[in-house]
């Protein structure tokens, strides 16, 4: 991607971010709420099912062909998108999760009350 000049970390952050959305996000837990935890292990095994058909045989069968694509000028610019929508997105997530904790005091009150 890019040339094959990007390091590693972006372009994993970037195929991450393609893959993980902010709906899959918002839409797992209400699904597990609702459904319970049997939904959640089924996409589990889907999820990792088609990464490691994908990891093991459509990477190394696509890779050496070192096929050229008219989005090739782009590509760079769409894997920097992505590494910035990933800080968003873990911005988000642990805003989430400090405001959550605030509202039930569990935490921060125990760290509060610790340093007294």
């Amino acid at each position: 991607m890019a040339d094959r000049k990007l390091k590693v970390l972006p372009t994993v952050l970037s195929l991450v971010v393609s893959y993980q959305s902010v709906i899959m996000i918002l839409g797992n837990p209400a699904e597990v709420y609702l459904y319970g935890t049997q939904q959640w292990f089924g996409s589990l095994v889907g999820y990792a099912l088609a990464i490691l058909l994908a990891e093991r045989l459509l990477v190394p069968w696509i890779f050496p062909l070192q096929l050229i694509s008219v989005h090739k000028g782009g590509m760079r610019a769409v894997i920097w998108t992505d590494v910035f929508q990933s800080g968003i997105m873990l911005c988000g997530i642990v805003a989430v999760l400090i405001q959550g904790d605030r509202m039930v005091c569990w935490c921060s009150l125990s760290l509060v009350l610790g340093a007294w």
